[in-house]
């Protein structure tokens, strides 16, 4: 899971169309949206995953082809209250990708082998039922500058990194709640965050047989790594590669803003 800036405004076809059924309400309204405004809904879905620069909102995994992509409402739509149409606020919609037991069109058991995870698992929970410093963090509320979570570099488990959460001055226990609301330490995403490592570590042979030193190696596979390619999209499991390439990745990161956080134009 990767910061995300929140989209500012639906896209306009979407806007208009959400504007002219104020009588429609939670799964009603966006039922309409997406079978009676279908450049609406398409132009939605592709500027989200355009901010998202390509990933999947929660395991950071690659959005892909657009059968298998869905728009995500991080509070549910069906809890429309207090007088806030959470179903079209944009800084409420992600795009995801069906990586769940509810299955993919992806031959790919990293997405379809169960347990399930993120929104599936989610479902209609709302992440305000919690208190406040158990609440769950939805993508753009996670910080900027500082690592939060952690990936074993063993076994891809994921956890609050303790020393970035302290630096963020963000409870540790809203990472771990995170975590959990999205069940983003399955076994499944475990074993896909554990797979890339050894590719990871033979990709940075490579780099090493050019650098002088391991903190350059580090530093050039980072820049290359972690920051977007021409088409603008970020690379699958962002966070594993980040966990990798510390403490190096995170002095890339912090001079290239522009190639991994900013929505991509």
């Amino acid at each position: 899971m990767k910061p995300v800036i929140p989209l500012p405004r639906l896209p306009e076809a979407a806007r208009v169309h959400a504007e002219s059924i104020p009588e429609l309400r939670g799964p009603d309204a966006w039922r309409s949206l997406r079978d009676n405004c279908r450049d609406g809904y398409d132009a939605l879905r592709e500027r989200l995953r355009q901010n998202q620069r390509g990933l999947c909102a929660y395991p950071s995994g690659a959005v892909v082809e657009v059968p298998d992509q869905e728009v995500e409402h991080f509070h549910p739509k069906s809890r429309d209250e207090d007088g806030r149409r959470w179903v079209f606020e944009p800084g409420n919609l992600f795009v995801t990708c069906r990586n769940t037991a509810n299955g993919s069109i992806l031959d790919d058991p990293h997405r379809v082998a169960p347990p399930a995870s993120c929104g599936t698992f989610k479902a209609e929970r709302n992440p305000d039922d919690a208190i406040e410093s158990m609440r769950p963090l939805k993508p753009s509320e996670l910080p900027h500058a500082e690592k939060v979570f952690r990936v074993g570099q063993r076994d891809g488990a994921l956890s609050p990194c303790p020393s970035g959460c302290g630096a963020a001055g963000l409870a540790s226990g809203r990472v771990q709640a995170t975590i959990d609301f999205l069940n983003l330490d399955c076994r499944r995403l475990r074993q896909a965050r554990t797979d890339i490592i050894p590719e990871l570590a033979e990709m940075l042979l490579l780099y090493l047989g050019t650098d002088a030193d391991d903190s350059l190696a580090r530093q050039h596979m980072a820049e290359d790594a972690l920051l977007a390619g021409k088409d603008g999209d970020l690379p699958t499991f962002f966070s594993t590669i980040r966990e990798f390439l510390q403490p190096e990745a995170e002095d890339v990161l912090a001079e290239k803003r522009d190639k991994w956080l900013e929505p991509a134009s």
